[in-house]
């Protein structure tokens, strides 16, 4: 099962009434193995009863969102794209023979679909690293909801092409590139599937490619050659001064020059794949606040935060963030960049509840700098956040009123103020 709904929570995929896995957008179940008998496949969901006709009462139900029931042919694979609206779903159903490979065989084989509502009708390439697409030289054009038959080849290393249909009547090659991969290896003796996606707000790329093996049940973001990573810099360090962000060695022009502390960069796209990241104080490069050299995957979001390290030093924390929006939910994510002994406390309590900061758990307990920031859920509300002393009530920032809608992603940054009785709090709306 592919779970192609671009704003969809978790998805439980079950076997009549026994769950086979849980599936997130852009993502696929394992491939699992039944008799040749008659099933029921089911989808569920939890829902907000918010979202739900005819429900008053507050909270969540589990609700099943659509059903597929196949008559399983012995030696046939089946994949199931749930797509559509989440409370109104579609089930498409992928046919293929069970993949054979011969014994010593050199071969492997590959289908390419697409599940991407938004993106069009495309026409797919498949060919070795050194052919470009061409007029008339399409595997085949393909809708959403569509996939084209499998492909047995030598194994070897190919480049995945995506473009707006090509008119070959023309005899030139007209076509809007979408999607270029980075050369990807086909292994002897495996089946691959290739879906496209909509992009979500991780993604740099028109298209989110994702490949499937059909023989290992693994799945893996296909990178893009024609769309790069991007980094976004926060500057969280309070005893740092602006600094210069160079993403090259030697260095020559910074990338971005003089981000002062609480500042938040654009998304400074990166050079390549192994990139090496350099921070200097504003104007010198002489004194050098951070160096690193990080491998990234291209058409990617990459945040990093700078922040005092436990020597008294700056150093960086990049990671990639969640920035899907859910329908269901409210992200926000935490991350304290205040040097403090034991860390600090994060509190986040519902205005209409009845309960005290003397009374509430926090939701996060010492947080400290240098890690990547941890994300919470929530539900639709209104929220008193308070930033406190770890493991006491001693109230360092708050209480901040924080409004969460379905949907949104906020990041929550922690910074250290001149008044060490006091931190400053950032509500980011991201991306």
């Amino acid at each position: 099962m592919i779970n192609a709904i671009p704003t969809s929570p978790t998805i439980a995929f079950l076997i009549e009434e026994r769950q086979i896995a849980t599936v997130e957008y852009k993502i696929s179940s394992p491939t699992s193995n039944y008799d040749d008998l008659e099933y029921t496949f089911n989808f569920e969901a939890v829902i907000p009863n918010a979202m739900l006709p005819d429900v008053e009462e507050p909270g969540f139900t589990v609700q099943r969102i659509a059903s597929q029931f196949i008559d399983v042919i012995n030696d046939t694979s089946y994949t199931m794209v749930l797509g559509g609206d989440l409370l109104n779903p579609t089930v498409t159903v992928w046919e293929r023979p069970e993949p054979e490979f011969a014994e010593g065989g050199n071969n492997f084989e590959v289908q390419i679909g697409h599940v991407g509502a938004t993106l069009g009708a495309v026409d797919v390439y498949f060919a070795d690293p050194g052919t470009p697409p061409a007029a008339g030289g399409a595997l085949g054009t393909i809708a959403a909801g569509e996939v084209l038959p499998v492909e047995s080849l030598a194994a070897g290393e190919f480049v995945l092409t995506l473009t707006t249909p090509d008119d070959p009547a023309t005899g030139l090659f007209e076509a809007e590139l979408l999607f270029e991969s980075e050369p990807i290896t086909g292994a002897a003796g495996n089946a691959y599937i290739f879906v496209a996606f909509d992009p979500d707000g991780t993604d740099n790329a028109p298209v989110a490619m994702r490949s499937f093996n059909i023989s290992s049940g693994q799945g893996a973001l296909v990178p893009a050659a024609n769309a790069p990573a991007t980094y976004r810099f926060f500057h969280a360090s309070a005893d740092t001064g602006a600094v210069d962000i160079y993403v090259d060695d030697p260095l020559t022009e910074p990338a971005l020059g003089g981000l002062d502390f609480t500042n938040i960069s654009a998304d400074i796209p990166m050079p390549g794949v192994d990139v090496p990241i350099t921070l200097t104080a504003a104007g010198n490069q002489g004194v050098v606040v951070a160096d690193v050299d990080r491998s990234l995957l291209t058409g990617l979001r990459y945040f990093a935060y700078l922040v005092e390290n436990t020597e008294g030093g700056a150093s960086l924390v990049d990671y990639l963030p969640d920035l899907r929006s859910v329908e269901t939910f409210a992200k926000l994510s935490v991350i304290s960049t205040v040097p403090r002994e034991n860390g600090v406390d994060f509190y986040a309590i519902s205005v209409d509840s009845e309960t005290t900061l003397e009374d509430a758990p926090p939701r996060l307990v010492g947080l400290i700098p240098g890690i990547t920031p941890v994300k919470l859920e929530f539900v639709e509300n209104s929220y008193d956040v308070y930033v406190t002393v770890a493991g006491e009530k001693t109230v360092l920032a708050g209480p901040l009123t924080l409004e969460l809608a379905r949907g949104d992603i906020v990041q929550a940054v922690i910074y250290e103020n001149v008044d060490p009785a006091v931190v400053d709090v950032a509500l980011v709306p991201l991306p």
